[in-house]
């Protein structure tokens, strides 16, 4: 499909919205839009787990897989 085809039948689905259904598109469009940025949905305990181990592997600190696999 080309873009322009692609715009106005999104164009038209969009505006045969009612209020409800236009609300939740526009959120899940325009709010949502950058979904690779979860950092902002994550709990201040999960950024600091995974700040401390950001660190850990800059420190040189790690380990090989297989070293954690047969201790699992």
């Amino acid at each position: 499909m080309e873009t322009a085809e692609l715009k106005l039948k999104l164009f038209r689905y969009i505006d045969s919205l009612d209020d409800n259904h236009l609300t939740y598109v526009y959120n899940l469009l325009i709010d949502k839009a950058d979904i690779n940025d979860f950092w902002n949905n994550l709990t201040e305990f999960q950024k600091k787990d995974i700040e401390k181990g950001l660190n850990d592997l800059n420190e040189g600190k790690r380990k090989n897989i297989e070293e954690i696999l047969k201790k699992y």
